[in-house]
C-alpha cells in the first residue's frame, strides 16, 4: 500500500523550520538543486544520503548566476548507507553569489538542500525530473513591501543543449488577469527570476496580490519556487507541479 512521507524540522536556536516531502524513488543517479545561496544573511546546506549497499561517486558541478565566476566541481565518495552534511562554507561557495548545483552519481542518492535565512528557513528535494510545463498554486506579494517584508524567486535549470526562454505567467484570483515574462535558461545553465522586483507586478500592481504561476519551455526545464512572508514570519521552498510528462534528467542528453 503506497504512502507519503513528510519531513518537518526546527532549529529554534538558529531561529529557523522547514518541512519536505521524502523521496519515495529510493534516490536518483542525477538531480539539481536551482538555487542555493550561502553568505552573510543567509546559511546553505546540502545533506547527502547514500540508501545503497555500495559506495557512491558523486560529482557536483555547480554554475554561478553571476557571469564571470568559476564554475564549482566537487568529487565526493559517500560509504554504503552513509550520510554527508555540506554548509556553504564546507562547499566553498562564494559569499552571497546564487549558485545551481547538478549532482550526478554511480548510485542512486538523494539529496536535501536548505537555507536558513530571514529568521525562518527554507528546504527543498533535489529536481529529478524535468518537464515543459509546471504550475504553483500559492503566490503572494503585498506590493507595497516587496523586497522588505515579501520576497519571491523562481529558479530554472535547464539539462537540454538547447537554449530557451522559461515563459511565466502569473495569473491573479478572482480576475481574468495576468501577467507574462519571458526568461532567458541557457543550454544546461540556471536563471532566476525575482517577482519581488518585477515591474509589471511591483509598479503596475500596488497592494495585495494573490495569483498562481504557470510556466512553459519548449524544451524539458526544472523549476522552484521560493517564498518569503516576513510579515508572517514563514518562509518556504517547492518544486512546480508538472503539467503532462516528465523526463528525468538523467535521460536528456
Amino acid at each position: 500500500i503506497g504512502i507519503s512521507a513528510a519531513l518537518s524540522h526546527y532549529d529554534a536556536a538558529n531561529r529557523g523550520g522547514f518541512g519536505f516531502i521524502g523521496d519515495a524513488d529510493g534516490g536518483a543517479t542525477t538531480g539539481v538543486i536551482p538555487s542555493i545561496t550561502n553568505g552573510d544573511a543567509v546559511t546553505g546546506e546540502v545533506v547527502i544520503l547514500n540508501p545503497t549497499n555500495a559506495a557512491a561517486i558523486v560529482n557536483l558541478n555547480g554554475k554561478y548566476l553571476t557571469t564571470g565566476l568559476p564554475d564549482l566541481v566537487r568529487t565526493l565518495t559517500i560509504p554504503a548507507f552513509g550520510q554527508l552534511v555540506l554548509r556553504g562554507n564546507d562547499l566553498n561557495l562564494v559569499r552571497n553569489q546564487t549558485l545551481g548545483l547538478r549532482f550526478d552519481s554511480n548510485v542512486p542518492i538523494s539529496i536535501t538542500s536548505s537555507q536558513r535565512q530571514n529568521g525562518e528557513a527554507d528546504a527543498t528535494s533535489t529536481a529529478n525530473e524535468a518537464g515543459t510545463s509546471f504550475f504553483f498554486g500559492d503566490g503572494f506579494m503585498n506590493t507595497v513591501l516587496a523586497g522588505q517584508f515579501y520576497f519571491e524567486t523562481l529558479a530554472f535549470y535547464n539539462p537540454t543543449g538547447l537554449d530557451t526562454n522559461a515563459t511565466v505567467k502569473l495569473l491573479f484570483t478572482g480576475t481574468n488577469d495576468f501577467i507574462t515574462v519571458n526568461v532567458a535558461v541557457s543550454a544546461r545553465g540556471f536563471a532566476q527570476l525575482k517577482l519581488h522586483e518585477l515591474p509589471q507586478l511591483i509598479t503596475d500592481r500596488p497592494g495585495l496580490n494573490f495569483y498562481s504561476i504557470q510556466v512553459d519551455s519548449i524544451v524539458p526545464i526544472a523549476a522552484t519556487l521560493t517564498h518569503y512572508d516576513l510579515f508572517l514570519g514563514g518562509g518556504w521552498t517547492t518544486g512546480g507541479v508538472p503539467l503532462g510528462l516528465t523526463n528525468a534528467i538523467n535521460s536528456i542528453t
